[in-house]
């Protein structure tokens, strides 16, 4: 746990520590996934590691 957390109100996506509002990104009107994916890691997260342990790949069935 690293206190730190991203919410959205309304149209605004903010990354917060435990006291301030540390980065946010903002549009009128709605995000959508594919937006939120495509700019996220380069506004709101840039330079912040990654903690999660990475998700590991499922292995494919073989075929016969």
């Amino acid at each position: 746990m690293n206190g730190q957390r991203v919410g959205s109100s309304g149209w605004q996506v903010t990354f917060t520590d435990n006291r301030r509002v540390i980065r946010s990104i903002s549009k009128p009107g709605r995000w959508t996934v594919d937006e939120l994916i495509r700019l996220v890691p380069g506004s709101l997260t840039q330079g912040i590691p990654n903690v999660a342990a990475p998700v590991e790949t499922q292995p494919q069935p073989s075929s016969r």
